[in-house]
């Protein structure tokens, strides 16, 4: 499970229920001179794969903005350079801002906005054109305090695909409401009575449990919705809504449900405020190639298996496989591949020429199997006008997983997987089963004079002459045989190195 709070990343590596081991907390934001950071509030992750997060500015440092930060050179944090900017001022829309939450359904953006003395509101945000801003022309107010439609309008705020939910924080007049805010006439606002249903409010609570100040509301699975609540001791308490009939509220009996209360525990929660259901992180995919040695002549299969640290999503998890040559998906028979566990694969290279592969695996141990083509020329594997397989060498090729962004996730295929560290295998390519013969042995020769004979290369047969000789292999690559002859020769050798004859 992966939490994010304010620009602290926590996980639970080991399963444990905690956050509290080695490695399981992460800096992934902080403020600097060009970002500043004073209170920040809701943050949330839009389907670019960037983690957005609002900042409630204070009278030294006025940061009322969404900041978009990502990770782009896979450290896990969003620290370097290029991976922070500012996505929205929220001061362009109302000088007295002071955000709180935001959300996403799909591209748009819904930031909850206390806004000084101001009504509060929630805005409508989106980037239109795409230059990595919102302008003040791409934010609307979706809604706001005062409207006829009896919406308190608040700190949280959560969404499901089409909806907009709120919690009203305070309410001293009648019970406090959650309502469902629906934009059924695409205007980009609440506009009408049929598009606000009021789906729960306190008058639900069970006997003996209060609400104060309601500060948090989160969807989880199913359209559950948990809500905090922020007081005295009956008061501290964190309710889950279970909608059991399904008919779209949660006011029938069985449908509020204490989840966590301070009269019962006597500690927690002590003044409950923000609250999110834990995201279960994507499957972490390994690899390995079998055999590490094929010969096109004799059509070897590799397989590439592939196996998950975790079951995947039932729309798969999503990798991509490359090689260190270009094209060198070109050197395999695509057309007679086997597939266990994995979706037919995609080519996403720019050029649509086989350089990567989007993988969609569906099982914790997949596999992808397919013949090596017989290539005994030297071959242009992608029309570009150079050669990639040479006809007269075997060739090592290594090749890798590695992740795709959400955004170029082929249709119909699932989410992006997390890579392993071990995601580089290497294979040996050969035209035909003579290039993986050892070169042979080479003979050198010193004179019947006095040499110095220095040996260079590797596997060299070196015959010391008749006089006082010195043989030097310390510089070779080594595994050479040296033959020393009469007189005082002098021999240093190499690494593997064998050494035969002479006087001792």
């Amino acid at each position: 499970m992966v939490i994010q709070i304010g620009s602290i990343v926590f996980f639970d590596g080991n399963l444990d229920a905690d956050a509290l081991d080695q490695g399981e907390a992460i800096v992934w934001f902080t403020d600097s001179e060009s970002t500043p950071l004073p209170t920040p509030n809701g943050i949330a992750e839009g389907t670019d794969g960037a983690i957005y997060i609002v900042n409630a500015g204070t009278g030294s440092s006025p940061a009322d903005v969404v900041y978009r930060t990502i990770d782009l050179n896979g450290d896990n944090d969003a620290l370097d350079e290029g991976e922070s900017s500012v996505w929205l001022d929220l001061t362009i829309l109302n000088p007295s801002s002071s955000a709180f939450d935001i959300e996403f359904i799909g591209d748009v953006a819904y930031i909850s906005d206390l806004v000084g003395g101001d009504d509060d509101v929630i805005y409508r945000a989106e980037d239109l054109d795409g230059n990595g801003t919102v302008e003040a022309n791409e934010a609307n107010i979706f809604i706001q305090d005062g409207n006829e439609f009896g919406v308190s309008v608040d700190f949280g705020i959560a969404v499901d695909e089409e909806s907009v939910y709120t919690w009203e924080s305070l309410d001293n007049e009648g019970p406090q409401s959650v309502h469902r805010l629906e934009d059924q006439d695409g205007s980009g606002d609440i506009n009408a009575a049929n598009e606000v249903f009021e789906v729960w409010n306190t008058d639900s609570l069970p006997s003996g449990f209060n609400s104060f100040n309601g500060f948090s509301i989160a969807l989880g699975p199913d359209k559950e919705l948990v809500v905090t609540s922020n007081g005295g001791d009956s008061e501290n308490n964190l309710f889950r809504l279970v909608d059991e009939n399904g008919d779209g509220d949660y006011f029938d009996d069985g449908e509020t449900i204490v989840s966590l209360a301070q009269s019962v525990t006597g500690t927690t929660p002590e003044r409950a405020r923000a609250v999110e259901y834990a995201q279960g992180r994507e499957p972490e995919v390994s690899f390995n190639l079998d055999p590490d040695v094929v010969i096109e002549t004799d059509g070897t299969v590799i397989t590439w298996n592939f196996t998950l640290d975790k079951e995947p999503p039932p729309e798969g998890t999503v990798v991509v496989l490359s090689a260190d040559e270009k094209s060198s998906i070109n050197r395999i028979d695509l057309l007679s591949a086997t597939l266990d566990g994995i979706d037919l694969p995609r080519d996403i290279s720019p050029d649509l020429d086989f350089d990567a592969l989007a993988l969609n695996i569906t099982q914790q141990v997949a596999s992808f199997s397919a013949p090596i083509l017989n290539t005994p020329e030297d071959t242009d594997l992608n029309g570009d006008g150079v050669i990639e397989d040479f006809g007269d060498t075997a060739e090592q090729v290594t090749w890798a997983i590695s992740s795709i962004a959400p955004e170029d996730v082929p249709d119909g295929f699932g989410t992006p997987g997390v890579i392993s560290k071990s995601s580089l295998e290497s294979i040996l390519i050969a035209d035909n089963a003579e290039q993986l013969q050892p070169p042979p042995f080479v003979p050198e020769f010193g004179s019947i004079s006095g040499d110095t004979i220095e040996v260079e290369g590797t596997k060299k047969l070196v015959f010391a002459g008749a006089q006082n000789d010195l043989v030097d292999s310390s510089v070779s690559e080594g595994e050479n045989r040296i033959y020393l002859q009469s007189g005082e020769d002098i021999a240093i050798l190499g690494q593997g190195d064998r050494i035969l004859g002479g006087s001792w």
